[in-house]
C-alpha cells in the first residue's frame, strides 16, 4: 500500500526528487544528500501567511540552508554537522 500525500503516492514524489537528481547530475551541478530536501505534504505545513508551523520542517530547512550555504562556501560536512545541532 502506498501513502497519499495531497492525492499522489509518495513514491512518485520521491521517484520525481530522484528524477531532477539525476538531471542536476547530468548539468554536473554540486549538491550532496545535506543539500537536497523533499518535504511531503509541504502545503500542511505552512500557515497562510506563509510561515513554518512544523517545527520538523523547520529543523529540516535550518540543516538544508547550512549546508548548501556551506557547499557553496566550500566548507567542509564537520561544519554543516556543528551548526545544524
Amino acid at each position: 500500500m502506498t501513502k497519499k500525500v495531497s492525492g499522489k503516492s509518495v513514491v512518485n514524489l520521491e521517484k520525481g526528487h530522484e528524477e531532477l537528481q539525476l538531471i542536476m547530475k547530468t548539468v554536473m551541478a554540486k549538491f550532496t544528500d545535506e543539500t537536497t530536501l523533499l518535504i511531503q505534504g509541504v502545503k500542511g505545513k505552512f500557515d497562510e501567511q506563509g510561515s513554518i508551523t512544523d517545527i520538523e520542517t523547520h529543523k529540516r530547512l535550518d540543516y538544508f540552508i547550512n549546508a548548501f550555504t556551506n557547499l557553496v562556501n566550500k566548507k567542509p560536512l564537520a561544519t554543516i554537522l556543528k551548526t545544524s545541532n
